[in-house]
């Protein structure tokens, strides 16, 4: 819970409010998704080798390739971007 509360705060800002449920939406689908790939996969791992440490090294790379997509995004960009559609539909 604490987690998902603390990715929401980080969200938040660089989300227009237009599409709030847009972004909250897929937010929640994407964690859904996560709770079943990520024991689907250390279960596909662990009975292809025998054994479970080759599991957690195919989880390890997952998060690592999560940490490098997410150094790409640029939140200041987004947050721009965010407050100009918002004043857009403000007028």
């Amino acid at each position: 819970m604490g987690p998902r509360r603390s990715a929401v705060r980080y969200t938040a800002p660089w989300c227009p409010s237009n599409q709030a449920a847009e972004f909250f939406g897929f937010y929640s689908t994407s964690a859904k998704f996560a709770g079943i790939a990520g024991p689907l996969i250390f279960g596909l791992v662990s009975q292809a080798t025998g054994n479970s440490r080759f599991s957690i090294v195919a989880l390890v790379i997952f998060f690592a390739l999560g940490a490098l997509i997410l150094s790409k995004v640029d939140v200041e960009e987004g947050v721009r971007v965010a407050e100009e559609e918002e004043k857009e539909i403000l007028g």
